[in-house]
């Protein structure tokens, strides 16, 4: 499953990274199979913030959000049976 980009922070060697570019540059190493393929055909020229790719990520990937429950929507399914 695709990791959520809407976070706008980049670790790496345990720190925080908040530069944008860097952060674009380095995002497709995240990604593997039909992800890192979606973003290869990216329009580079396109993205010029973060935000941008942020929002193509999650306009692309929205119905994989939708399939994730999180931990309270387990605990209501769990009280039901």
């Amino acid at each position: 499953m695709p990791k959520d980009p809407s976070k706008d922070l980049f670790w790496q060697d345990g720190k925080v990274i908040k530069d944008e570019k860097f952060i674009i540059h380095f995002f497709h190493e995240s990604l593997s199979n039909a992800t890192f393929s979606w973003y290869m055909s990216l329009d580079g020229n396109k993205i010029n913030k973060w935000k941008d790719l942020a929002n193509m990520f999650t306009y692309q990937y929205k119905f994989n959000m939708k399939m994730v429950p999180d931990q309270s929507s387990i605990q209501a399914i769990e009280k039901k049976a």
